[in-house]
């Protein structure tokens, strides 16, 4: 897909505060357009809630993602060129049985410009997980934490090298870096 948006993949594991920091990104400014890969993936599977889709088998699991890319598509041809487009995926999904990796092919089809991975510490990402009531996370433990971010930063700086694009891995709750990032050009 190509596209005349300035795209930007924000990626991280559940719990690690993307879509915080991509929210207040862009209240701040009227420059950017969240998207997230969650919600339209929802928008094509209206049936089933968010915890429903991630507790899917690892095959409906990457069928989504393909379901995602065609909706995001959609998405893009009807927002106005002049916004920057802020994508909040994942580099791996956890169903509670394996860790799933998102495909190459994924990425190449939303075409982004940059992959931006939030990162932060175990510990840190646990506790947001405990205290979020809104969606039913996995309870992992640090080794498995730290395990899935190191995953998630390997496939994040892979995907980023096929597509010829920079990778940047940013500190939760650094939106100053963020936005640097993004920016940069």
């Amino acid at each position: 897909m190509s596209n005349v948006h300035d795209i930007t993949v924000i990626a991280g594991l559940s719990g690690v505060g993307k879509t915080f920091v991509i929210e207040k990104l862009v209240r701040e400014s009227d420059s950017y357009f969240h998207l997230s890969a969650g919600s339209l993936i929802k928008k094509r599977l209206a049936n089933l809630d968010r915890d429903q889709l991630r507790e899917l088998e690892k095959n409906s699991i990457l069928a989504n993602q393909y379901l995602m890319t065609e909706q995001f598509q959609e998405e893009l041809n009807t927002i106005d060129r002049r916004f920057s487009i802020i994508f909040d995926a994942h580099m791996v999904i956890d169903n509670d049985h394996e860790l799933i990796e998102v495909p190459y092919e994924i990425f190449e089809q939303l075409s982004p410009t940059r992959i931006i991975l939030i990162s932060d510490e175990a510990e840190k990402i646990i506790e947001r997980r405990k205290f979020d009531n809104l969606r039913k996370r996995p309870i992992r433990s640090i080794p498995e934490i730290i395990e899935q971010q190191n995953r998630s930063i390997m496939l994040a700086q892979e995907h980023s090298s096929r597509l010829s694009i920079p990778f940047i891995e940013i500190k939760a709750g650094d939106i100053q870096s963020l936005s640097n990032a993004i920016l940069s050009r």
